[in-house]
């Protein structure tokens, strides 16, 4: 049950805020029930990460889930997107290949793998492993996001129009956004945040959305309120906010260092 909340709000299907007293919840109670698991050490140390921000507390628990349970896969993959949030990519690459290699048939970790790639600017294997995540799942979310900033970061906007155009992730119509201003098409990317706003009397939007287009058009001041605001929210993509290409345009403003201390990560 933790898992489960917790994934809806790393990508902003959920407000993270809401959800996190549940989500702490039945975390510490399954680690509780029986805290030589390999499964509730896990899951323990992704509500230290994701929502917590406490990331040698989480690298502990990942250490000890895989003491007890070797080939526990989701264990490497946690414990690799806690290192790649901290900037370590090497160790963060071979945890991630580790976690592939025990479940070959996981499009999340064909898609994280592809998302390390983009981060290191290695544009074709990204692409290699966006092809095996969507061979595993043709219409993977997570991975239809990475495929969508592979390309902005390539300024291909037209390319990031064709996959993102068909979304209704918020995420997904932020970046979108950020594409239409990327072309020159202002009118375009607003509306997009207005289809953000209408979406709002539906469902939980979260503010990294309007943060994606606002970095996009060049609102730096809206982009940082977007990004403050979705810290607050535990909108838990934002951990990732010290190596995400897209956000490189603001890391000269003091602010940023602001954010990242929020984070506990280092600039």
């Amino acid at each position: 049950m933790a898992t489960a909340s917790g994934i809806l709000a790393q990508f902003g299907m959920v407000s993270g805020r809401e959800v996190y007293p549940e989500v702490k919840a039945n975390a510490e109670r399954g680690y509780a029930l029986d805290p030589e698991s390999g499964d509730t050490c896990t899951v323990l140390g992704a509500l230290r990460f994701w929502f917590e921000h406490r990331w040698d507390e989480a690298e502990k628990l990942y250490d000890r889930a895989l003491q007890l349970q070797p080939s526990h896969a989701l264990a490497h993959t946690f414990r690799a997107m806690t290192l790649l949030c901290r900037g370590d990519i090497s160790a963060a690459e071979s945890g991630l290949r580790r976690s592939t290699e025990l479940d070959p048939l996981s499009a999340s970790d064909c898609a994280r793998m592809a998302y390390l790639h983009y981060v290191k600017e290695d544009y074709p294997s990204a692409e290699e492993h966006l092809r095996k995540s969507f061979e595993l799942d043709r219409d993977y979310p997570e991975a239809r996001l990475y495929d969508g900033l592979l390309h902005f970061q390539q300024q291909r906007y037209d390319a990031v129009i064709q996959c993102l155009s068909p979304s209704a992730s918020p995420l997904d119509i932020g970046l979108l956004a950020a594409a239409h201003a990327g072309e020159g098409s202002l009118s375009r990317a607003e509306e997009c945040i207005e289809r953000l706003h209408q979406l709002t009397a539906r469902q939980y939007v979260t503010p990294l959305a309007e943060g994606f287009a606002a970095v996009g058009m060049g609102d730096f001041d809206l982009a940082f309120q977007c990004l403050d605001e979705a810290i607050n929210h535990k909108t838990n993509f934002v951990n990732l906010l010290a190596i995400e290409p897209f956000f490189h345009p603001l890391h000269a403003d003091r602010r940023f260092a602001k954010l990242l201390k929020k984070l506990n990560l280092s600039h």
